[in-house]
């Protein structure tokens, strides 16, 4: 997914919950940023790199949204 000027990867997917309902899960994977001049800067292609699951929030709900419009596109 491309944010901004960046490209970003994020894996979506939905898992069972304790009352049987479904919970929607999105990890994203990015490059290892540094902390220069009380900023980040973002990490390039030769980054190491991380995994970060995202917190309940409107982006992860704006990313699930789209997440799913795309699979009833591609089932229709």
């Amino acid at each position: 997914m491309n944010m901004g000027e960046h490209s970003e990867t994020f894996y979506i997917g939905r898992f069972p919950d304790m009352t049987g309902g479904e919970r929607g899960l999105i990890i994203r994977h990015g490059a290892i940023g540094v902390w220069k001049d009380n900023a980040v800067s973002r990490g390039n292609d030769k980054s190491e790199r991380f995994y970060e699951v995202l917190p309940n929030s409107k982006f992860a709900s704006q990313l699930l949204e789209l997440a799913n419009k795309q699979l009833q596109s591609s089932k229709g």
